[in-house]
């Protein structure tokens, strides 16, 4: 089992660790909540410069929404996003305040939220008063982000010289929120490569190298979220592009792009928030590489069997055309057994398939236990049978020590034990 006494606080620190974390949170719902009122009036004006503009006001006027409609749907995407990174901040801190790490990533989560909102950056382009306060944040929401991805989930500034990478990253980044829109173009596309190259590194080899077996099944946890989220993102800017609801022209009214651009980007990246917090605080009750196996499983399998259901309605289509000269309702019907036969079968097929590519230790436990049970049919000597045990035992399950008891025969009790020392567990 994983040792959490070193994150425990207790005393004088765990009040002081409270009250810092109090005093962040005091000052990000701070900032957020007296930055609301002017940005609802904001988006109340209607004039070139504003985000409603006359156009856009005529749009509306022309498709049955009020101007407050509008800013319903302009706020909702908003709240969202507060509620989401500053909820689950809040919700960490109330159920492990005691623990260091999750004190920690409390605090960062609730000033990224705060970041995230996006009510700052409409009132610093029409009032110069929050022109310092909107880049103040988005500076303190930098590093933040940054030790959310190098420290995730241990806190631990490792492998060396991490410290300095990532106050030499904040350090560049200084210039960026404070500059004017003639800042160097190229300086911008050196660090923002720079900063995406170590957020793939650093973790990947932190991943590797350092983390414990329960913190990588941490790790699997955000890597999920991150995993739907980019999927959300790239879903609407399917949408939005080319899609059902496209934005059209630059300057083109586009009231149904912004609903569905304010929703779809305000959701997706709220995935990472919750399954941070789910690999807190129910890391240990959920499995993460079942819900992986089964979202591999099903959207490979939902793939396949769309593929073969729309080839054989092309294929039956074509025979019927050619004998009949007719569609005939057939095809319909025979695909639908085609696919209804072939399920099962694809199924275990697309699961084998995934195990081996993807979870070669489980797939390996159960040949490694298949030939157990061989062997425990064959074996006479007792000796050799425990001792296989033991081997199998540390194979498929890599406990920390492992101890087998013998039936006791008569006043004896008879014991083979065999402790194992692991340097690492994975």
């Amino acid at each position: 089992m994983e040792n959490n006494a070193p994150y425990i606080l207790k005393g004088n620190q765990l009040a002081w660790a409270r009250l810092t974390w109090m005093v962040i949170a005091l000052a990000m719902f701070g900032v957020v909540m007296a930055s609301w009122p002017p940005y609802v009036r904001l988006l109340n004006i209607v004039c070139e410069t504003c985000r409603m503009t006359p156009v856009y006001a005529e749009t509306l006027q022309a498709s049955g929404v009020s101007v407050e409609q509008w800013v319903i749907f302009q706020i909702i995407p908003n709240i969202i996003v507060l509620l989401g990174w500053m909820g689950m901040g809040t919700v960490i801190f109330l159920v492990k305040s005691n623990d260091r790490r999750a004190l920690l990533f409390s605090a960062l989560l609730i000033i990224i939220g705060a970041s995230f909102g996006g009510t700052t950056s409409l009132l610093a382009d029409h009032i110069p008063a929050w022109v310092w306060a909107h880049n103040i944040i988005n500076y303190a929401s930098f590093p933040c982000l940054v030790s959310l991805i190098y420290l995730f989930p241990n806190t631990a500034f490792k492998p060396r010289g991490l410290a300095w990478l990532l106050g030499l990253l904040c350090v560049l980044f200084i210039p960026i929120p404070f500059a004017n829109d003639n800042f160097p173009i190229a300086y911008n596309f050196i660090f923002l490569l720079s900063f995406v190259i170590s957020c793939i590194v650093v973790p990947v080899y932190r991943y590797r190298r350092v983390m414990t077996f329960n913190e990588r099944q941490q790790t699997k946890w955000v890597i999920f979220g991150i995993v739907l989220a980019m999927a959300g993102i790239a879903t609407t800017l399917a949408l939005v592009a080319n899609g059902p609801i496209s934005c059209g022209a630059v300057g083109e009214p586009k009231l149904y792009c912004d609903i569905v651009q304010g929703i779809g980007y305000s959701l997706s990246p709220l995935m990472i928030p919750i399954f941070i917090g789910i690999g807190i605080l129910r890391s240990r009750l959920w499995d993460i590489d079942i819900l992986i196996r089964r979202t591999l499983q099903y959207t490979l399998l939902t793939g396949l069997l769309a593929l073969v259901y729309f080839g054989s309605v092309v294929l039956l289509q074509s025979v019927f055309d050619a004998f009949t000269g007719d569609q005939s309702p057939a095809v319909i019907v025979l695909s639908t057994l085609l696919i209804a036969a072939i399920f099962t079968p694809l199924r275990r097929r697309v699961q084998d398939v995934i195990d081996r590519r993807f979870f070669r230790k489980k797939y390996d436990a159960a040949q490694v236990l298949a030939a157990f049970a061989i062997t425990a049919r064959d074996e006479t000597d007792l000796a050799a049978l425990t001792g296989e045990l033991q081997r199998v035992v540390q194979e498929t399950l890599q406990p920390e020590g492992v101890s087998v008891w013998l039936k006791p025969t008569q006043t004896k009790s008879v014991r083979s034990e065999s402790t194992i020392q692991m340097g690492e567990k994975t």
